[in-house]
């Protein structure tokens, strides 16, 4: 709760993010299929769920670690984790318009 105040405030930013957050898993395939054709749909679907098991197995002991750094402050865990977060969504809406700008070029 480190930017909420009060817990009405905490459950509005969970609700938001879960409502933005749930739209991940579900076009992931057709925004693979987007990106790289579908010939490369497994190959990729493989690679991004290998990436994503990494970050599930490495982001816990990590996250510890930072905390065990800062003497117990949860802060410091949250911001990295949400600035990550951040990051990969802006390489995420970079691939995209890099993709929409080359597939313009074509026509």
């Amino acid at each position: 709760m480190d930017l909420s105040g009060s817990f009405v405030s905490y459950i509005i930013v969970s609700i938001m993010f879960g409502l933005s957050l749930s739209a991940w898993p579900a076009v992931t395939s057709s925004m693979l299929v987007d990106l790289l054709g579908l010939e490369l749909l497994t190959t990729a679907f493989g690679v991004l769920t290998c990436i994503r098991g990494l970050a599930a197995f490495l982001g816990p002991p990590v996250g510890g670690f930072v905390i065990d750094l800062s003497g117990g402050d949860y802060s410091y865990a949250f911001w990295i984790s949400s600035s990550l977060l951040g990051i990969s969504c802006v390489l995420h809406f970079v691939a995209y318009a890099i993709k929409r700008r080359s597939s313009q070029r074509v026509k």
